[in-house]
C-alpha cells in the first residue's frame, strides 16, 4: 500500500477530505478528522479499492481508525475474487481493516465515514480518480 499523499502531495493536500466537527457529534471529541487514503501500489492489480485512515489534529501522527472501501459493485468483486461470494461481498463497500490500526471510536468514525460515503458522491468520484492517478503513475515508472 502507498500513501496518495507521498506520491500527488498538492493535490493530497487540496482534496483530502477533513471532516471538522464543531462540537462532540456521535461520541466523537470536537476536532478535524482526515481520511488519509492508501492505495495499492502493484502494477498489475485492479482491485478498486482504497484503505482510509483516519487522523485526528489533535493527535497528530496517531491513526484513529483503518477502513477499507470498495466502490465497485457486490458482482465486481465476487467476480475479482474468481467467484467467492463471501470474499467478494466482504470487499463490496466499507469495512474495518482487521489488520489496521483502531481505537475506542472506530465504531464512530466508520458511522461518519459511511454517512459521508453516502451522502457525498462526488467524494466517491474523487477517491476513484486518486485510485486512477496512483495506478497511472505507477505504471508509468514500470515501463
Amino acid at each position: 500500500m502507498i500513501a496518495f499523499f507521498s506520491k500527488f502531495k498538492e493535490v493530497a493536500e487540496r482534496e483530502t477530505r477533513v471532516i471538522t466537527l464543531p462540537q462532540g457529534m456521535m461520541g466523537l471529541p470536537a476536532g478535524e478528522y482526515a481520511l488519509v487514503e492508501f492505495y495499492c501500489d502493484e502494477v498489475d492489480c485492479d482491485c478498486r479499492r482504497v484503505i482510509l485512515q483516519i487522523w485526528s489534529a489533535a493527535k497528530p501522527g496517531v491513526t484513529l481508525a483503518t477502513f477499507n472501501y470498495g466502490w465497485e459493485s457486490k458482482g465486481f468483486y465476487i467476480d475479482w475474487m474468481h467467484g467467492d461470494r463471501d470474499l467478494g461481498r466482504e470487499m463490496h463497500g466499507l469495512s474495518v481493516e482487521l489488520f489496521g490500526q483502531q481505537s475506542k471510536f472506530t465504531p464512530q468514525l466508520r458511522a461518519l465515514v459511511e454517512m459521508v460515503i453516502r451522502e457525498d458522491p462526488a467524494y466517491v468520484e474523487r477517491l476513484k480518480r486518486h485510485y486512477q492517478m496512483l495506478k497511472a503513475g505507477l505504471q508509468r515508472v514500470v515501463r
